[in-house]
Parts: structure tokens; sequence; C-alpha cells
């Protein structure tokens, strides 16, 4: 039965969550503490105290952890995750500091760039970093406390973020085409949430996105490649960077100190992105509008 426990341990998907030990772990913390109640909630807000079942989901992932650790040295994922040290109620502590490092530089940066052209008129810019920032804020609120809706919100964040990021990259290129650019989009990312309402497909979901970024950073090129700007140059620059960061993603490996995984690092590389770029942005579009004045 020993054997048998081992292969089950090491050979599925998420190997922790499916052993033996978690599973009578956890029936048994909510049978004597919860009341009975072991369905996991579908949402609990990060700042308030941890429900009950989730309190034994944590409690029974550190136990297995330990165990497994014990026997055979080795770290197993959980839910398709690996383990992390739970600070406070906090579950990913790295990756949710690193969030809200991304919102406050994606503020500051875009009042940054405000303040350097006033006059311009930045109404997409002011869209995108409102939409970069709740994307931020659902990221947050994920690695805080992981649960099915804050998944789904944090990945409908992403997806934002995403299809804003285009919006303005075709817009750039497009200009005159506008008007038929933002509704099309937005289909196209109502479509991509509706499909999402049951279940997240993440490699489908991963490999578009990664696609839809590219697309974005070769329009950038390609105009900067027309236009020969200074500001274009930096706005393509800092795209690249961004998009080689995207590299952590394809890395996995336990967390460091139980603390920092890859997923976080990315987070934390993509934190001065926003000082740098809107400014970069705000120039671009500074320039658009003073050469449309000069024309007769």
């Amino acid at each position: 039965m020993k054997i048998l426990a081992v292969l089950i341990i090491f050979c599925n998907g998420s190997p922790g969550d499916r052993s033996s030990w978690y599973r009578s772990c956890f029936a048994k913390c909510t049978s004597e503490n919860c009341e009975g109640v072991s369905e996991l909630p579908a949402y609990s807000f990060p700042l308030t105290s941890l429900p009950c079942p989730l309190r034994c989901k944590a409690k029974c992932i550190e136990t297995t952890r330990e165990i497994i650790n014990a026997k055979w040295k080795k770290q197993v994922q959980f839910f398709g995750k690996w383990p992390f040290r739970r600070i406070g109620n906090c579950e990913e502590l790295a990756s949710c500091v690193f969030s809200v490092g991304n919102l406050v530089f994606t503020i500051a940066g875009y009042l940054k760039a405000k303040r350097m052209f006033p006059s311009t008129n930045d109404k997409v810019l002011l869209f995108h970093a409102f939409v970069c920032s709740v994307g931020w804020i659902m990221s947050a609120q994920f690695h805080a406390r992981e649960t099915k809706t804050s998944e789904k919100m944090d990945y409908l964040g992403a997806l934002a973020i995403v299809y804003s990021t285009l919006f303005l990259s075709l817009s750039r290129n497009f200009g005159h085409r506008s008007s038929q650019i933002g509704p099309a989009l937005f289909a196209c990312f109502y479509c991509h949430v509706y499909s999402m309402r049951n279940r997240i497909d993440y490699g489908l979901n991963m490999k578009l996105c990664v696609c839809l970024g590219i697309i974005s950073l070769a329009l950038w090129v390609r105009i900067y490649l027309i236009e020969r700007s200074e500001a274009l140059f930096k706005v393509s620059l800092i795209s690249i960077a961004s998009a080689l960061l995207l590299a952590l993603e394809i890395l996995d490996f336990p967390p460091l100190y139980r603390i920092f995984d890859a997923h976080s690092l990315w987070h934390c590389g993509t934190i001065p992105a926003p000082w740098l770029l809107y400014p970069a942005l705000m120039e671009d579009l500074y320039n658009v509008q003073k050469s449309k004045t000069k024309l007769p």
C-alpha cells in the first residue's frame, strides 16, 4: 500500500492534494472544526478572517508537505501550485506584494507622465492606466487568498490588461480605424471571458495571451521603424524587455525560501515598467497631437 501511495503522489498532476494524507487530514479537520462544512468558499475577501474550510486546507497542505518532505525529501504541488509559506492570512506573500508594487508604479507612472505633458489629451492612456490598476488589484487579491472566484477575477484582470495594451498599439498604428478597432477588440475580449465561465483552459489561455502580447510588441516596433522617434524607441525597448521577462513564466521550481517562485519574480521584474512606459507613451501622444495641429 505504501508503494502504491508513493506512485499516486509522484505521478498525478497535483499529487499533494490527491494524497491520502491530505484527504484524511482535511476530512478530519472540517468535521471537527467546521461543523461538517467541507466545501471551500467560492470567494473570501483577503482582509477578512480565514473561513474554517480554508484554514483546514492551509493546515493540511502544510502537514502533508512536511510528511512527504520527511519521507522522500521532495516537494510536491497542491492544487496545481507549489506550497508557499503562509504569512498571516496571505497565501503568496511575494506575488501579492509585487502586484501591489505594480499597482503603485502604474498610478505613479501615469501621474508622472501627466505632469510632464499636462496639455495632452490622454483619455486613451488614462483608460489604459485604469484597466491596469484594476488588473493589479485583481492579481493582489488572488495571490493573497486563492478561491475559484478570485482566480477568475485574476484572469479577467490579466486579460483586460493584455487587450487594452493591444488596443493602444493598434490605435497608434492604425489611428484612422480607431472607431472599428475598439468594438472589435471588445467583442474578442467578451468571447474570451465568456469561454472561461465554467472552466479555465490554462494552456490555451496562456498561448492566446502570449500571441496577443507578441502582436502588440510587433506593432510598436513597426511604428518605430516607420517614424524613428525617440519616444517610440523607448516604448519599443520597454515592450521588448517586458516580453523577455515572460521567460520566467516558463520556469517551474519550488519557491525559494517557500516565498519566491518564478511567477512572483516576473511580477517583481515588471514593477518599473509603467514608471518608464507612461512618460514615453505620453510623449509620443503629445508629438502626434502636436503634428496634427500643424497641418493646414
